[in-house]
């Protein structure tokens, strides 16, 4: 089984849907916008909603959880 991959994300809260933008992978940093607002976990929640059905892959938030840069675990 292969380890998780660690990358960053730089989040848009409050965007008119949810995306991914670009993802660089010489730093491995992923941009996005997210429709949901930064209040009560929801643009947390939709942050991982959204990797789960663009990418197909589960993911957990390990560091920058009250951040706009965020360092993500994206699971194999």
């Amino acid at each position: 089984m292969n380890p998780p991959e660690r990358v960053t994300v730089i989040v848009s809260p409050r965007a008119r849907e949810s995306e991914i933008v670009s993802y660089d992978p010489a730093t491995r940093t992923y941009r996005v916008r997210l429709a949901a607002p930064p209040e009560k976990g929801k643009a947390k929640r939709e942050l991982l909603r959204l990797f789960r059905t663009a990418l197909g892959r589960e993911a957990r938030i390990v560091g920058g959880a009250s951040s706009r840069k965020k360092v993500v675990e994206l699971l194999p």
